[in-house]
């Protein structure tokens, strides 16, 4: 109602997004909303660098009069809201992210205890799911885990639903604007990392589906044709999501989305200009800039990566749990990409921290099963601020507080009981022969969309028979046999192959198709090349023990 009002009267209305993939596509969803309701908003995205995540009272000052929006923040913007209602604005919250708790002192029967309290920014509304979990009001919602995107695609699904008997040009306008919408979320549910289950995975299907048809911005159709994703080219009979996969959203199209905030301070608006451009021949140009930028960006990571991993060894913390880097002259976008980086490699949660001015800027990681924001909110007093969810959160921190940080946050994990997963043992789901691939596969693609909260079943494939091993670009393995099978960045340097000999090998990893103009083939994507000794061990039972718990659910 007060976004309908304020519509009606021709009010100033601005959205306050963030740098994100995520940020930046609820900014485009959003946005995309209210100009199709006749409103003119105003965007605005914090820069990365000089001003952080989230709505600052800063950009309040900016603001004259009317109504604010935020999307995929403002939950923990405590002053910022405050200092919008003192201004005379009317603010409306929009988020995902956990609440902010502070630790309150309790006197109960003469004992002094500590309990968090919950602190809600003073908005005029608030839309997130999370604040009616952890307040206990049961019902309002049927779903809880949407990313930023994805909350502020049901405000606009409210906002834009027609009448109950539209015409038939009405509907399908709304029809074509929500599938738009639709696209935008389901790239920002995957890239930011949400379970992939419940609503989420509707969004998901929905959204794939509206990228194969081309029923999205010139934007993004372009931004898919510049990662060779060409849906002209989806294999007869395919399932959109079997060929414009999670992968593809999340390892090529969503870093593309961060790359330019990651290297400029004001780069999340060129990202946000490409998702909402609608002229081609622009399109095609801003594509080619973000893809550029997204290929500066792996250089830089891949530079930082050497530095960072000697800091752990000459610091000796290859066995920390948690695992916090201080590396101090990192790029300032690139935190981040470390974190998620260690955090896989290492199976711990992961902090890992820069200089930034007068201050340090940290990026936290955790792998499924620890809740990173449950830790930070254990040592907040050691933090200047903080925020996020259980799977990655970003703090302030003064940099003589770190090495206090870090054991703090050791000996949280040891009371938590939060350890290292195991990397040294052998996990799968099911054991299969080559034979059965190609008739495993169509059932495993049914399966999907894979990600957060519900992963490709892992198969151990024994006595894989090959013709052919090659080195694709000096570090991917491709073995040639019935079923092909690719391992990326399995090889070492020089023509190491590893425990590929005699024509034969067993074989771990994931069934799916290779989709290459037009035809569909099935494919083994490798994730371990068993020795013979290690899988026999396995096998006799001397190296068996209960997966983890997550693992186990599957």
């Amino acid at each position: 109602d007060m976004i309908k009002t304020a519509v009606a009267k021709g009010e100033k209305i601005t959205i306050i997004g963030d740098y994100d993939c995520d940020g930046i596509c609820a900014s485009a969803i959003l946005s995309t909303a209210l100009l199709e309701m006749g409103a003119r908003p105003v965007v605005r995205l914090p820069l990365r660098f000089t001003e952080g995540y989230g709505m600052k009272p800063s950009m309040v000052e900016e603001i004259d009069s009317g109504l604010v929006i935020t999307v995929d923040n403002g939950i923990a913007a405590l002053d910022a809201v405050e200092a919008a209602k003192k201004k005379g604005l009317k603010v409306i919250v929009t988020d995902h992210h956990s609440v902010v708790k502070e630790s309150v002192s309790v006197i109960r029967d003469g004992l002094v205890t500590e309990t968090l309290s919950v602190r809600l920014p003073n908005a005029d509304c608030i839309i997130n799911p999370h604040v009616e979990e952890v307040l206990g009001i049961d019902g309002k919602y049927d779903f809880y885990d949407y990313c930023g995107a994805g909350v502020a695609l049901k405000l606009a699904e409210s906002l834009l639903c027609p009448d109950k008997e539209p015409s038939t040009e009405k509907l399908s306008k709304y029809i074509k604007t929500m599938d738009r919408l639709y696209a935008f979320a389901a790239l920002a549910t995957v890239a930011d990392v949400m379970p992939i289950v419940g609503d989420n995975r509707n969004i998901v299907i929905r959204g794939i589906d509206a990228m194969a048809r081309g029923e999205i911005t010139a934007g993004l159709y372009q931004l898919l044709a510049q990662n060779k994703i060409d849906v002209g080219h989806m294999p007869d009979g395919f399932l959109p999501h079997n060929y414009i996969t999670t992968d593809v959203l999340g390892y090529k199209i969503g870093p593309c989305i961060n790359a330019a905030s990651r290297l400029y301070d004001d780069g999340a608006y060129k990202a946000l200009s490409l998702l909402m451009c609608d002229i081609s021949r622009l399109a095609v140009a801003k594509a080619k800039e973000i893809v550029e930028d997204n290929e500066k960006r792996k250089f830089v990571t891949e530079k930082e990566q050497v530095v960072v991993d000697e800091i752990i060894k000459k610091d000796g913390m290859e066995n920390d749990c948690p695992l916090v880097v201080y590396i101090k002259d990192s790029a300032p976008g690139i935190i981040g990409l470390h974190a998620g980086r260690l955090c896989e490699q290492y199976k711990v949660p992961v902090v890992v921290i820069n200089k930034d001015g007068d201050k340090c800027k940290g990026s936290c990681r955790s792998p499924e099963g620890a809740n990173i924001k449950a830790l930070l909110d254990a040592v907040q007093d050691s933090l200047v601020a903080y925020g996020g969810h259980p799977g990655a959160a970003g703090l302030t921190i003064e940099e003589s507080e770190i090495q206090n940080l870090r054991a703090r946050l050791i000996e949280e994990c040891k009371k938590q009981g939060i350890k290292a997963q195991p990397t040294d043992k052998i996990f799968y789901d099911f054991s299969v022969d080559a034979s059965e691939i190609k008739y495993i596969i169509p059932i495993i693609a049914r399966m999907a969309p894979f990600g957060e909260g519900n992963p490709e079943p892992v198969f151990l494939i024994k006595d894989y028979h090959f013709e052919d091993a090659r080195i694709l670009g000096g570090k991917h393995l491709k073995l040639s046999g019935d079923v092909s099978a690719i391992g990326f960045n399995l090889c070492g340097e020089g023509d190491a192959v590893p425990n590929v000999e005699g024509g034969c090998c067993s074989l771990i990893g994931t069934l799916s198709f290779n989709c290459f103009r037009g035809n569909a083939t099935p494919q083994i994507q490798i994730s371990i090349i068993p020795s013979k000794e290690d899988l026999d061990r396995h096998l006799n039972g001397d190296d068996r023990e209960e997966r983890p718990e997550q693992e186990a659910e599957r």
